[in-house]
């Protein structure tokens, strides 16, 4: 009497893996996609944004003195009756180019005295290296108040947080989102460079 084998599980997975190696799959694409979206909003808003906001970020309002979200105010006023949604939008354009800034500059200024230090060699290489770094690690790319930059807003923020929150709050979400958004974005570019270079 001949006994039947049962029927052994097919493994597809590595052929699958084989097909899919070379091209850029929907999954892969997916966080591209979502963080593109996500930074063209982001930039909608920080060009859009203060353009049709009806307050001003800087100017004060003693009568309005930390209001809780509202419709007038949907993320509430600070501790001097600014809006904090126009403060918001106003402090993405400074957040933005601060980031571009803390980037590109030191990309250029580092390549270049890299370049010349590698060049001509010996004492001058020694000195430019230390000076870059000791330039580069202090160089302050910050702004001053009442400036609504993300960072001071939730610096300032913080000793209200049991009576209003949403001072440091709203920026954070800020933050949070920009920092989701770059994410995004890296991931994105490094799964599309991983699978042309498969």
């Amino acid at each position: 009497m001949s006994t039947l084998a049962p029927p052994q599980a097919l493994d597809t997975s590595g052929s699958a893996r084989a097909v899919t190696a070379g091209r850029a799959t929907p999954r892969r694409l997916s966080a591209l996609a979502v963080g593109g979206t996500l930074l063209l909003l982001l930039l909608a808003a920080a060009v859009v944004g203060p353009l049709v906001s009806p307050y001003d970020p800087i100017s004060q309002d003693f009568d309005r003195l930390l209001q809780p979200p509202s419709w007038a105010h949907p993320f509430g006023t600070d501790n001097f009756g600014r809006d904090v949604l126009t403060r918001v939008l106003h402090g993405a354009l400074i957040d933005l180019r601060i980031g571009l800034l803390a980037v590109v500059f030191p990309f250029l200024f580092g390549s270049l005295v890299g370049a010349i230090a590698g060049y001509s060699g010996g004492l001058l290489d020694a000195v430019l290296i230390i000076l870059t770094t000791a330039t580069l690690g202090f160089l302050g790319l910050g702004v001053r108040p009442p400036a609504p930059e993300w960072g001071m807003m939730i610096s300032e923020g913080r000793e209200f947080l049991a009576s209003g929150w949403w001072v440091a709050t709203m920026p954070g979400f800020a933050c949070m989102y920009t920092g989701l958004t770059f994410i995004l974005l890296g991931d994105g570019v490094a799964d599309l460079l991983r699978v042309k270079g498969q």
